[in-house]
């Protein structure tokens, strides 16, 4: 698997009822470094339909920490 060498951050989202799924994206998270598991009760295959509100907060927090770890990346470089 060429997982292992994806080096940025990655989010991975799956729907607890969706076992397949969840058994996909535990084994994807365990062969990748920068990865964040996120498995959201109660919701199935399309859980970004089913349960959105908690699906777009997963999304935002992932987004807003990937954008202050590249402002800080940022700031470090600008001070070397």
């Amino acid at each position: 698997s060429k997982l292992g060498q994806i080096y940025t951050p990655v989010q991975l989202i799956a729907g607890g009822l969706d076992e397949k799924f969840v058994d996909i994206s535990k084994s994807m998270a365990a062969a990748m470094s920068n990865v964040r598991l996120n498995i959201i009760n109660n919701a199935g295959h399309a859980v970004h339909l089913e349960r959105p509100d908690e699906y777009e907060k997963l999304v935002m927090a992932f987004l807003s920490a990937d954008r202050r770890q590249n402002l800080a990346d940022a700031e470090k470089r600008n001070k070397e």
